[in-house]
């Protein structure tokens, strides 16, 4: 199987792990005619990245996007998933409340789980954890997100929880925040900086 090269012309056969539906849609023969093919207005090739550059033709492209995949702003996501967090249910019990104050001590201003922290396989950062019934189902509640959402705010499951103390068995509300994903590893990364 050839095909010839839109930009210069030369044969070019498929690679061999290439799928069938890859190989229909191939126009070029390498990534350098791909870039190199002048584009006119308005115009698309099969790259993504490689179309006219003008705003009607990004804001387009965006809005086909968007139609086709959902795609919308971060911002937009993250208003949603603070929205959304209003709904969950992961505050303690006065009866989880008492197992908790049972097992923490103030170290400062922390207040530092004393039990013993669950297993990690990869070995992350380990976080206290306590089971309970809900629903008639035995589940296991993160204490530290659990006291953020019984005495400050309840958070959506997409945002973490981070540790401004930066002590990962600290159960204190006070030293606890919500954050992006995004937002989270960069706070560890400028820490990370910071300290080397």
């Amino acid at each position: 199987m050839t095909k010839t090269c839109d930009h210069c012309g030369q044969e070019f056969t498929r690679k061999p792990r290439s799928s069938r539906r890859d190989w229909e849609r191939q126009q070029f023969c390498s990534m350098k005619c791909a870039k190199s093919k002048p584009l006119r207005h308005g115009e698309a090739s099969g790259y993504s990245w490689y179309r006219c550059r003008c705003d009607e033709c990004v804001t387009a492209y965006q809005e086909w996007r968007r139609a086709r995949y959902g795609h919308r702003p971060m911002s937009e996501v993250v208003a949603e998933w603070r929205k959304r967090g209003e709904k969950t249910d992961r505050t303690l019990r006065d009866d989880e409340l008492e197992r908790v104050w049972a097992n923490t001590r103030r170290e400062g201003d922390c207040l530092v789980w004393t039990r013993p922290l669950p297993p990690m396989a990869n070995g992350d950062a380990r976080y206290p954890q306590i089971f309970t019934k809900r629903n008639g189902r035995r589940t296991s509640l993160v204490v530290h997100r659990a006291m953020y959402e019984t005495f400050v705010a309840k958070v959506a499951s997409e945002l973490h929880v981070h540790h401004a103390c930066l002590n990962p068995a600290c159960v204190n509300p006070a030293h606890l925040e919500p954050l992006t994903p995004r937002e989270h590893s960069h706070e560890h990364m400028r820490i990370r900086q910071a300290t080397a």
